[in-house]
């Protein structure tokens, strides 16, 4: 009995493609790509799971556009306030953010629901040829040409900051040192001096005080012996 294929997750094989818009009709690039980001190019296709590449678009500026489309065609939005109406031709859209007209017009032929938003990430649009894309090594989509060389896809690499210089060194101003320990020596010489000087003069009033006591105590000793001495001398002329 034949069982239906159903793929993995893990049997997904990405690849990565560039393409260059430049003098290609907007409609007939829009659905090229919308058909390689729905992975609908492989044989292991799956309406319900995300089988597509990642696609690259250089020169979305340079798109063509037949017709009066650029001032005919419109896209309006709302921001859901009263007075909140806004419209734009696509030929302003184009002059002012070419990239979003690239992505409108495949947005708008992808399903309109979360498979549809994944599929839209995959896609990658710059308005001139330089891309960031270079370590995925993008290969040219089949059925289109490069109309430049494809060494201008690089980015430019950027130039090195030249090394900062070490400023020089302020030269500081010489300062004269002072002696410093003559000074200390000299201080300390009169703070002994001083204490030797109010040593002394605590020094002689206790002196002084200690000889007024001497005198004192010594006077009434002598008195004491005249008095003793006279009576005797009386005493004997009486005899």
């Amino acid at each position: 009995m034949n069982r239906t294929y159903s793929p993995r997750a893990s049997d997904i094989e990405r690849s990565w493609f560039v393409v260059d818009a430049s003098g290609q009709r907007l409609g007939t690039l829009a659905s090229r790509i919308a058909f390689v980001l729905e992975g609908k190019h492989k044989p292991t296709f799956a309406t319900h799971m995300d089988m597509g590449d990642h696609v690259i678009v250089v020169n979305a500026a340079r798109i063509d556009v037949s017709g009066k489309k650029s001032e005919q065609k419109k896209y309006s939005r709302h921001s859901g306030y009263p007075g909140g109406y806004r419209e734009e031709t696509l030929g302003h859209l184009l002059e002012r953010r070419p990239e979003e007209v690239i992505r409108r017009a495949v947005k708008g032929m992808l399903p309109r629901n979360k498979l549809g938003v994944q599929q839209l990430r995959k896609l990658k649009i710059y308005a001139g040829t330089v891309h960031p894309h270079e370590a995925q090594m993008p290969s040219v989509l089949p059925g289109t040409t490069l109309t430049f060389d494809p060494a201008d896809m690089k980015p430019q690499p950027k130039p090195k900051a030249a090394p900062a210089t070490k400023a020089d060194k302020a030269v500081e101003p010489e300062v004269e040192e002072t002696p410093v320990v003559a000074e200390t020596t000299e201080t300390a010489e009169t703070a002994e001096a001083a204490e030797v000087e109010t040593t002394d003069a605590v020094a002689e009033p206790a002196e002084a005080a200690a000889d007024t006591e001497e005198t004192t105590t010594e006077e009434p000793e002598a008195e004491a012996a005249d008095n003793t001495s006279e009576p005797e001398a009386d005493g004997g002329s009486d005899k």
